[in-house]
């Protein structure tokens, strides 16, 4: 149902619609917004307490929300889903005095073939992937100028034995990423590296959330335009596949282990309890801010072992958060500071762990000092 109701591309076809098709084997879905679709095959065989029975195969397209909604309001016993006159009815087969009618429509909905030529291809452990994605899927860009990080990094890699799965998002000024290591994690003949779209985020979720299945097999394909067959993303699983569809712009996002796994000079812990308080100044300060962009400096103490953490604002609210196991900490120089935009470290208190230490990792000013400023170009 979502994907035939969210994100769907503007005046489409088949938004808002499903097809349902009834064999004696399997009862198959269809739906199709326009960035996404979606087969669904449902039986006895991959569902077990379906309890299938087909009486006469055929199919019918009604709409996605008003299906949705005759399923809820009759949840808790077993229906009979009938074609009649013009109308899909569905009936409660404990008492069929309760029944729901839907309006037939006309146009059947044809979703796109599934991928064939494969360029990368894994399997993964459905609650390893549904980790992953439920930590970084919030993080994407937001401003459609920033298109290149409207997305979802995801990486596998093997080192002997040992396997990591690592999900990465951000804006370009802020990145989020999980790493997942493990042995039998995923399969793969080669590492992987997908960059799946930000608005089907949504619809990835709500299908590995929700599909019965412990392996989500997932590949990406060439596209085979006289075969009527897209650039894609396909994510199967127990018979049912996804297909994520606009894919072909997003083709390149920053080497991560760059970032990662640059070695800062200055490498300070502190306590997570402590930063709420101080981004309770931020988030006072905030409300009465005119710019776009509200930034908040934070400064190392060294003498006192504490960072000093002051919103950028004509009303000025310092607050200390101290050091922890200050004896494996890295401080080198006496001025260690940063400033950045005060929602990234709103996002380090509200979405990371409660009880933990956290590492900020800081250049050293001397060093950023001593970076000489680009060249006038020369003619």
């Amino acid at each position: 149902v979502e994907v035939a109701t969210k994100n769907c591309v503007k005046d489409f076809n088949y938004a808002g619609l499903i097809t349902i098709k009834v064999e004696k084997s399997e009862l198959s879905i269809f739906s199709y917004g326009g960035t996404a679709s979606l087969i669904a095959k449902i039986s006895d065989n991959n569902v077990g307490s379906l309890d299938y029975t087909c009486i006469e195969e055929g199919s019918a397209t009604i709409k996605a929300a008003q299906f949705k909604e005759a399923l809820m309001t009759q949840i808790n016993g077993k229906v009979e889903i009938s074609l009649n006159k013009g109308e899909v009815v569905v009936k409660l087969l404990s008492d069929k005095t309760v029944k729901r009618s839907i309006a037939l429509i006309d146009n059947a909905v044809t979703v796109p073939n599934v991928g064939r030529k494969v360029e990368q291809s894994f399997e993964i452990d459905r609650e390893v992937f549904l980790t992953g994605l439920n930590d970084v899927m919030w993080a994407p860009a937001t401003e459609e100028k920033m298109s290149s990080y409207m997305c979802l990094l995801v990486e596998t890699k093997t080192n002997g034995d040992a396997q990591e799965v690592r999900f990465s998002a951000g804006s370009g000024g802020r990145f989020v990423v999980k790493s997942i290591a493990g042995k039998n994690v995923y399969k793969a003949g080669e590492d992987i590296r997908m960059i799946l779209p930000k608005n089907n985020l949504s619809n990835i979720h709500k299908f590995v959330s929700s599909i019965p299945g412990r392996t989500l097999s997932i590949s990406s394909f060439e596209q085979e335009a006289e075969a009527f067959i897209p650039e894609q993303i396909d994510i199967e699983c127990n018979g049912s596949t996804l297909c994520i569809f606009g894919t072909e712009n997003l083709t390149k996002y920053p080497d991560m282990d760059s970032i990662i796994n640059y070695l800062y000079p200055n490498r300070i812990y502190s306590d997570m309890n402590d930063w709420p308080l101080a981004i309770n100044g931020v988030e006072l300060t905030q409300m009465d801010y005119d710019s776009n962009i509200h930034n908040t400096e934070v400064v190392f103490d060294v003498e006192q072992e504490k960072f000093m953490v002051t919103p950028q604002t004509s009303y000025v609210s310092t607050t200390p958060v101290r050091a922890v196991d200050i004896e494996s900490c890295v401080i080198k120089g006496d001025k260690i500071w940063f400033k950045c935009n005060s929602e990234y470290l709103l996002e380090m208190v509200h979405k990371a762990g409660k009880n933990d230490k956290v590492q900020l990792n800081i250049e050293s000013q001397e060093v950023l000092n001593d970076t000489s400023s680009d060249k006038p170009l020369q003619r």
